[in-house]
């Protein structure tokens, strides 16, 4: 009797486990509308100040592109509608806006998805990388 006790309680557990996946982390590049390194022009505005900084330096906007792809995304199980925001950030090509990509220390929405970041996102450090 112990015995099939024990191959029940095995057979439930692996059954309850198969149906918890868990979301893979990816990378910006897997889930950004179009080519990161296509883009061209890169807006901030700061939800602190209000202070809004342009990117149009190849080089800097590298770096910026860099600094996002440092980090690893998931899906956030909490799709809830958020208010504020530490930066946003446009992106554009050709003149044309493609995303924006809203950001906190560790969460971040792209096209309508909210994600965790594996890692705090230096938002510091992205903020420095634009031009005065």
């Amino acid at each position: 009797m112990r015995q099939l006790t024990v191959a029940v309680c095995a057979v439930v557990s692996v059954i309850l486990l198969s149906g918890c996946q868990m979301t893979p982390l990816i990378g910006v590049d897997d889930i950004f509308p179009g080519d990161l390194d296509e883009v061209d022009r890169i807006v901030i505005l700061d939800g602190a100040t209000g202070e809004s900084r342009e990117q149009v330096d190849p080089e800097g906007i590298r770096e910026i592109v860099g600094v996002l792809r440092d980090v690893r995304w998931e899906s956030s199980a909490d799709q809830r509608l958020r208010t504020g925001f530490a930066l946003y950030t446009d992106f554009y090509r050709a003149g044309r806006h493609i995303a924006r990509l809203t950001l906190w220390e560790r969460r971040a929405a792209l096209t309508g998805e909210y994600y965790d970041l594996d890692d705090a996102l230096n938002l510091r450090v992205l903020q420095d990388l634009f031009s005065p």
